[in-house]
C-alpha cells in the first residue's frame, strides 16, 4: 500500500539493515490510534502514514542516503498525530 521510490532500507536497532516496508508505518500509526479517544480512522492514518513517510524521504534525501533509521521512523509516528485535530 505504501511504498516509497527513495527509501530502500531501514536499520534496525541491532545494526541490521531490512527493505523498506511502509506498511509498518500505516500499522504503527493504526496501533497508536487504538489508545485514543476518537478511536482508529483509516483515511487520517493513511494520510499520517503518507505524511511520515515523506518525512522520512526527506531526511534521506538530506542525507544523500536511501536508508533510514527504526528510531527515525519511531520518532516520526510518535509525533504525527501532533499535527491533527484528533485528540
Amino acid at each position: 500500500m505504501f511504498s516509497s521510490q527513495i527509501l530502500k532500507y531501514v536499520r534496525k536497532r541491532d545494526g541490521r539493515e531490512v527493505a523498506f516496508d511502509g506498511d509498518r508505518i500505516h500499522n504503527a500509526v493504526i496501533k497508536a490510534m487504538e489508545g485514543t479517544r476518537a478511536g482508529i480512522d483509516e483515511s487520517v492514518a493513511a494520510s499520517v502514514a503518507a505524511r511520515v513517510t515523506r518525512q522520512a524521504e526527506a531526511m534521506c534525501g538530506n542525507k544523500n542516503t536511501d536508508t533510514v533509521s527504526a528510531d527515525d521512523i519511531h520518532e516520526l509516528v510518535e509525533f504525527a498525530p501532533l499535527a491533527t485535530t484528533r485528540t
